[in-house]
């Protein structure tokens, strides 16, 4: 581990501030293994080494718990001023999250929104009601799904902290396409459409974040939609997996993806049984596409092979 040099940190440490910045925004601290995956380090002992350089800084609050790691105050403003600076790793910013893409809009349209909770399993809205309400997501997750006729219920997103949504039926004044519900209890920031359409004439520059995050919201649905609609167990899976993997990849064997939902209801968004989901990843682990390291996480050992296993049509060797 570099010196820390006039009490900065050092490039890799500014780094690690942004990742812990990323992931604090989404509500999910991280732990040691997914900060070395991350940032491409080989030993897990070397994120606890730079940690422990953070905190002796005062950037950073360590915890013995698994994810309990948390940012100073200071160490928030210098990944802050970093990614204003360079973007992240000194790259090219990659394209945002998008709870950061409509970050800007959502900080005008605080003063529009007012508090709600939610308890677990209550339904925001249902498919074809009338637009009511819009969410900017603070706690709790949140599943988009629609019911097919033969009443099965499909996922086509899940959604936590820092999303917003909702939006849709407030631009064209048509019914929800898709049904919301509250899978953990949920507390959030919302507002009618009358709000949002006082908040979108007092300050029209709001609409172009909005309709960005919408057709991102749009590419992940045609998405989703080809996953379904692809024939066989192994294609779904791969695909679904692979569309968990952050969009810079670590090295091969360091990056570790979390199913969002349990392992039954992760089958289920992707119509299959969990049997069938089980089978298909005793597969990927068979031609070490993946590793399991438990019920919900795996460690991808190669993401090209397993992208490759999500297209149709292309056999897994």
């Amino acid at each position: 581990m570099g010196k820390v040099k006039r009490g900065r940190p050092t490039s890799s440490q500014q780094r690690l501030l942004q990742f812990l910045r990323r992931r604090e925004q989404q509500g999910h601290p991280p732990t040691y293994r997914e900060i070395a995956a991350e940032l491409g380090w080989k030993a897990v002992a070397t994120a606890r080494d730079h940690v422990r350089a953070l905190a002796r800084l005062g950037l950073v609050v360590p915890s013995r718990q698994a994810r309990g790691l948390r940012l100073a105050a200071g160490g928030r403003r210098s990944a802050v001023r970093a990614e204003a600076r360079r973007g992240w790793s000194g790259a090219p910013p990659a394209a945002p999250a998008p709870s950061e893409a409509i970050g800007e809009a959502l900080a005008a349209l605080r003063p529009y929104l007012r508090r709600r909770r939610f308890r677990a399993g209550a339904v925001l809205w249902q498919e074809g009601e009338v637009a009511a309400i819009v969410v900017a997501l603070e706690r709790g997750r949140v599943g988009i799904y629609r019911t097919l006729a033969n009443g099965t219920e499909v996922t086509l997103f899940m959604l936590g902290p820092g999303e917003v949504f909702g939006f849709l039926p407030f631009l064209d004044g048509g019914p929800y396409p898709a049904s919301a519900r509250a899978i953990d209890p949920v507390e959030a920031l919302v507002m009618s459409r009358a709000e949002l359409l006082e908040a979108l004439r007092s300050a029209p520059q709001l609409a172009l974040p909005l309709f960005g995050f919408l057709g991102r919201r749009l590419r992940e649905a045609f998405a989703q939609i080809e996953r379904l609609s692809t024939r066989g167990a192994l294609p779904r899976v791969a695909a679904a997996l692979a569309a968990l993997l952050p969009e810079r990849v670590a090295p091969a064997g360091l990056t570790v993806i979390t199913l969002p939902l349990a392992a039954g209801e992760f089958a289920r968004a992707m119509g299959l049984t969990p049997e069938s989901l089980s089978r298909a990843i005793t597969r990927l682990v068979a031609t070490r596409v993946v590793h399991r390291l438990g019920s919900r996480r795996l460690q991808v050992l190669d993401p090209a092979a397993l992208r490759a296993a999500g297209r149709p049509g292309l056999p897994l060797a």
